[in-house]
């Protein structure tokens, strides 16, 4: 009771400092309290919960806005890629060490860091693999021309490829225990655990852009060869 009447006496002497206490919250937080847009304590509601884009209850669209999307550069630097890719496999050194069986796995530009010359910002790295050695390498191409060549260490396996998947999937296809039940079929994989330093990637076979998958696959891309594959029962 003694705390009530202490906490009521301090409210009737000092009330602007209780406002002020229970409204110290930042601008943005006000403005949109304002809106009408919710807050943590009230909860979500959408006008129609089958509309997409979804739309906040209460809310008025204004129909006239115009929406922009800009491309982040993506299609450009996959262009760049290419190219960096081609010309890396045709520098003797490249050819030294990517072995008679290999793959392009991806690379992208290098960001030089604090106090690096302008020219070095057209750096390109291109990763790949000698299957054969079960070794991945990386390229630095810098104005169109190599100017290294260095192997990541022993047991890095990098990020599979759209080219591998495909690769992958017609090892299956070939295979004559196999072949009549992917035919037809979509291949989407990854890269699986790696079994005795082989490189392996792990396949599922759609129809099409129906789901689930009809039948799975794991193949080791070091040997070529299939190593585990069945359909899948639903």
């Amino acid at each position: 009771m003694t705390h009530l009447l202490v906490f009521t006496l301090l409210l009737i002497l000092f009330p602007a400092s209780f406002a002020c206490a229970q409204d110290a919250r930042p601008d943005y937080l006000k403005a949109y309290e304002r809106g009408g847009f919710p807050t943590i304590d009230d909860p979500v509601q959408f006008s129609d919960p089958h509309a997409f884009p979804p739309q906040l209850k209460g809310l008025a669209v204004d129909k006239d806005a115009k929406v922009e999307f800009r491309a982040l550069g993506g299609a450009d630097i996959e262009k760049r890629m290419v190219a960096a890719t081609s010309l890396a496999f045709s520098d003797p050194r490249v050819k030294a060490v990517a072995g008679q069986r290999n793959a392009a796995l991806g690379g992208g530009t290098i960001d030089p860091g604090k106090g690096a010359l302008k020219a070095n910002e057209g750096n390109i790295a291109v990763d790949f693999y000698n299957y054969d050695q079960n070794r991945a390498y990386r390229a630095i191409l810098l104005d169109d021309r190599v100017v290294s060549v260095q192997p990541w260490p022993k047991g890095h396996q990098p990020k599979e490829t759209r080219a591998e998947v495909q690769a992958a999937a017609d090892i299956v296809a070939k295979n004559p225990a196999h072949a009549r039940a992917v035919a037809g079929l979509t291949a989407r994989g990854l890269r699986a655990p790696s079994e005795r330093g082989d490189r392996l990637l792990y396949l599922l076979f759609y129809k099409g852009k129906e789901r689930p998958a009809l039948y799975e696959a794991t193949v080791n891309m070091s040997k070529g060869r299939v190593v585990r594959a069945k359909p899948l029962r639903h």
